[in-house]
């Protein structure tokens, strides 16, 4: 569990740990310890050219895919990864439409803002086209 302190020292169990990387913890002994190893060997990579152990470690990821899946690719972002799934899943299906449930969150570029309705996650500003926030009644409606 994880715990926060106010300002007069009360502590309450933390249940919004699900956005950005606080689900691991906060400050957790070991999270920090393995994020400290990390940054001694590897801080910073890019997909634009190739670190050792950016291939070692998507050598080791393909090996536990089943075959269709062996190809790796990294992203530097959760909405840069968003974008990757609906661009492949647009290409692959020659569907335009995405569905995604209402209330999410699921990045801050153009078509990642599209997917979701909550209004403090979007800008004044045309962004994705052919999404529709729905509801998991409405999903079973549809299916």
């Amino acid at each position: 569990m994880q715990w926060l302190w106010d300002e007069h020292g009360r502590r309450y169990l933390d249940f919004f740990a699900g956005i950005v990387t606080v689900s691991v913890g906060h400050c957790h002994p070991t999270v920090t310890r393995a994020a400290k190893a990390q940054l001694s060997r590897l801080w910073h990579s890019t997909n634009i050219y190739l670190h050792p152990p950016v291939h070692e470690y998507a050598e080791k990821l393909a090996a536990l895919l089943p075959e269709p899946l062996k190809v790796i690719y990294f992203t530097n972002s959760g909405s840069e990864a968003n974008d990757l799934a609906m661009f492949m899943a647009r290409a692959y299906t020659g569907n335009f439409d995405i569905l995604s449930f209402r209330g999410g969150y699921h990045g801050a570029s153009p078509y990642t803002m599209g997917l979701t309705n909550v209004g403090s996650y979007k800008y004044s500003v045309p962004n994705g086209f052919g999404c529709h926030a729905v509801s998991t009644h409405a999903l079973a409606r549809h299916i």
